[in-house]
């Protein structure tokens, strides 16, 4: 099954689907998912510990397995079994499922006898850049949001950030520690965001001065930067802000996929974050940034990185 193939909901549709079916909480479950006239007609969520009680599918327009893994090692020998004992089940007139592996809920693979089948690209992340940030991403739900960041430290958190973020651009030894739960400041978050999509002498602005959106593609290298620093904070305080600046970088590049699977995370942490929130609806409703004119003409798309 591929995700254009024609006449079928689109796999990441489903994927979605379950995603949601399962609150956010994806790591370790199965989903199994039938559609019969190119609507859902069932989806079933069982922990992967349980995948022995699933049967052969009935005759549907497709039945689909999904499997979400807590390891993304593809020859982990556990997944291997599960995903092998599932392909082979058959159901009446030899009806079977598709088996997918679905990391983050977004990068897919389609097991067949060949062994591992990648989806294409469908955005302008290599799949191999997108795994990496996936697993960068990963981490632990946060404890608690913490005590509220005190305003008398955003300029000082706010020199922080601008240090930590040129010190990964330049690739030299870290010497600034940005302070803890300071991502809940919005104005730090517009820090970050205003430097990773600006270039040098155009890359901050003022208290109480409006940001305006460049019409300029992004530097992929101050991009790298900031999901880099972003990622470290997962599973702390503010990871919900980290995730939900990440997720809004990466629609700002045209990484529809990952923006997709940080939305998701930060859905995962139970805190709201009206930001994520705003990055959901623009890929639901193809919302673009400035810079990218037209999803429909060609020179304008985000290049393959």
């Amino acid at each position: 099954m591929r995700a254009t193939q024609p006449g079928v909901i689109p796999l990441a549709h489903l994927s979605y689907a379950a995603v949601e079916a399962m609150d956010y909480e994806t790591s370790g479950k199965l989903a199994l998912i039938r559609t019969n006239d190119q609507l859902v007609a069932e989806v079933r969520i069982l922990d992967m510990e349980y995948w022995k009680e699933v049967e052969a599918p009935e005759p549907a327009e497709s039945a689909i397995a999904l499997i979400f893994p807590d390891t993304h090692d593809l020859n982990d020998p556990e997944l291997l079994k599960i995903t092998r004992a599932l392909h082979k089940l058959k159901g009446e007139g030899g009806f079977s499922w598709d088996v997918i592996i679905s990391h983050g809920g977004v990068r897919f693979r389609i097991y067949s006898n060949h062994g591992w089948l990648d989806e294409p690209e469908s955005d302008a992340m290599t799949n191999d850049r997108l795994d990496t940030l996936i697993e960068a991403f990963d981490g632990p739900r946060p404890e608690g949001s913490g005590p509220m960041f005190s305003l008398d430290d955003a300029e000082e958190a706010d020199d922080q950030w601008r240090l930590a973020l040129q010190e990964e651009l330049e690739g030299t030894p870290p010497t600034a520690t940005p302070a803890t739960g300071s991502l809940q400041m919005g104005s730090i978050r517009d820090t970050i965001i205003v430097w990773a999509v600006g270039k040098p002498g155009a890359d901050n602005i003022e208290v109480g001065q409006a940001f305006v959106p460049p019409s300029y593609p992004p530097d992929r290298t101050r991009i790298d930067a900031a999901l880099t620093l972003l990622a470290k904070r997962v599973g702390e305080p503010d990871g919900v802000h980290a995730l939900a600046c990440a997720a809004y970088l990466a629609w700002w590049c045209g990484y529809s996929r990952l923006a997709t699977h940080l939305y998701f995370r930060a859905k995962s942490t139970r805190f709201k974050s009206r930001l994520a929130d705003l990055v959901w609806t623009a890929l639901q409703q193809g919302i673009v940034p400035p810079w990218w004119k037209s999803e429909d003409e060609e020179e304008d798309r985000p290049p393959r990185e």
